[in-house]
């Protein structure tokens, strides 16, 4: 299943998961075969985001601290070119369409 059907699937049928990005993480996962103990949910909920770490480790990295690896480096370079290649920066409406939005 594409993770937006299966993203999708999850929203319709748990409401509690239309306010809540860590609950819908969590379910998203539970699909995947990560279960959470109540316990580890409660204290999940606590936790910084995944998305907070990532934009932070990002801005870090754009001020030059922290570089990740060359091989990293090259590698996200590739796929910002595979990106390129696919989805031209003057046609975004072309990769709406590819991506069904």
């Amino acid at each position: 299943m594409k993770k937006r059907t299966q993203t999708e699937n999850i929203l319709e049928m748990h409401p509690e998961t239309r306010s809540s990005d860590k609950t819908l993480m969590m379910r998203v996962w539970e699909t995947q075969g990560l279960y959470l103990s109540p316990a580890q949910q409660e204290i999940f909920m606590k936790v910084t985001s995944p998305e907070t770490i990532t934009r932070i480790r990002r801005k870090l990295q754009e001020m030059g601290k922290y570089p990740a690896t060359d091989k990293v480096k090259a590698n996200r370079h590739f796929k910002s070119l595979q990106a390129e290649v696919i989805a031209p920066k003057d046609n975004p409406e072309w990769l709406q369409g590819i991506l069904g939005y």
